[in-house]
């Protein structure tokens, strides 16, 4: 964590290994007040630094400030599927 938000360190969820534990909406705080991004690995995978993210995280944060959804976020963004479908056949 960078020095100067040493200040902020009593209002930031931290986990025991002294990284951010971002919420879903990537806030590190309770009352949504503060977010991050890149940095939640620890809460968000591997993928947390992958920039072409940005626009759906700018936009969750963004819904998350506002209290109300400005932005649509979709709800299924993946591409892929795993598993059986109803006739048997692999997807």
């Amino acid at each position: 964590m960078p020095p100067f938000l040493k200040p902020l360190y009593p209002y930031l969820t931290i986990n025991r290994n002294g990284r951010y534990k971002a919420n879903r909406n990537y806030s590190i705080v309770n009352n949504n007040s503060i977010f991050i991004q890149n940095a939640e690995q620890a809460t968000h995978g591997f993928n947390a630094a992958d920039l072409s993210l940005g626009p759906y995280r700018n936009a969750v944060i963004i819904n998350s400030i506002l209290g109300r959804e400005e932005y649509a976020i979709e709800k299924r963004v993946t591409f892929q599927t795993f598993g059986i479908t109803a006739f048997g056949d692999t997807v």
